[in-house]
């Protein structure tokens, strides 16, 4: 079970659904809608969206429950589409982003070797660990499981076992009321799910990484058709790739959705805004959007020493 949480554009959230289903055929969704959904520049209304998606019956779940949510602010959302699901019958709950895509199959046979996987990352200069450290829920939590340390994870491309996450959920409403403890805002997420399991299921089978490669180039976040390449080979244990912007014909979802695979062929009964780009425009794009964010990661650098001195 993906659970996916969405804010915007009807025809990219269709666009990544046939993605998931083109890779994961017997895998399913659910998806917590933010309240103030933004319909963007699509041309297919919030209403038509939700008539085609109960088109995918038993595949796609639809969380009536429609939190607040923001930066740093989401493990709320995550936490109601497992509860709004937990009596389907499924085996793992895997967490993928709205900008994210898939690139190859094979990701339930993986998943299937293990009882959970994240990172168990710990480093005291995280840039989250002053909001960590006087984080209240997090040290009952803590004090709940024996605990005295943290470890944190990209949530992106993890995965725990329903018997796992099941505890965690648990564990975590016990402890947290996102309505109540907004003293300091930051991921909980990436700090909540992975400490609990390597806290409590140290004796599980772990898998030790993320399954989606997000690259960064310096401090902003891009993904490159370099990266794709080399996501697509067979050595590589990343099946998907984050950051794809939620544009729907954006040169890298175009390159993905019309050069990679064909599912694009099943979108133009939804939408009527497909561009397929041409290979030397996708190309051009990619080789632009590379020296921008070089150009801005150099001057971001020069920036941050200056004002240190």
């Amino acid at each position: 079970m993906f659970s996916i949480l969405v804010h915007e554009e009807p025809d990219v959230i269709l666009d990544q659904l046939e993605n998931i289903f083109h890779f994961n055929n017997e895998s399913m969704v659910v998806i917590h809608f933010n309240p103030t959904f933004n319909q963007g520049v699509s041309t297919l209304s919030f209403e038509r969206l939700l008539l085609i998606l109960e088109q995918y019956k038993n595949k796609v779940f639809v969380n009536p429950e429609r939190l607040e949510v923001g930066f740093a602010n989401i493990i709320q959302a995550h936490l109601s589409n497992y509860k709004y699901v937990k009596n389907v019958d499924f085996d793992y709950f895997y967490f993928i982003s709205s900008n994210e895509l898939f690139l190859k199959s094979g990701v339930s046979d993986f998943v299937g070797f293990y009882d959970y996987g994240c990172e168990k990352r710990k480093n005291p200069k995280w840039h989250y660990i002053n909001e960590l450290n006087r984080d209240d829920s997090l040290k009952k939590i803590l004090s709940c499981i024996n605990s005295n340390t943290y470890v944190y994870s990209q949530i992106e491309g993890t995965f725990y076992s329903k018997r796992i996450f099941d505890r965690i959920c648990s564990i975590i409403e016990g402890n947290y009321n996102y309505k109540t403890d907004q003293k300091v805002i930051y991921p909980r997420e990436e700090v909540y799910f992975s400490t609990i399991a390597a806290c409590l299921f140290k004796n599980d089978n772990c898998y030790e990484n993320c399954l989606c490669k997000i690259r960064w180039q310096g401090k902003i976040l891009f993904t490159s058709i370099r990266s794709v390449k080399k996501v697509l080979d067979k050595s590589s244990n990343y099946y998907s790739v984050k950051r794809v912007d939620r544009r729907f014909n954006n040169y890298l979802r175009s390159y993905i959705r019309d050069y990679l695979t064909n599912y694009g062929d099943r979108l133009p009964k939804y939408s009527l805004n497909i561009k397929k780009r041409s290979l030397l425009l996708i190309y051009f794009l990619n080789l632009y959007y590379l020296l921008i964010y070089f150009i801005r990661d150099k001057i971001a650098k020069i920036y941050r020493f200056l004002i240190k001195k």
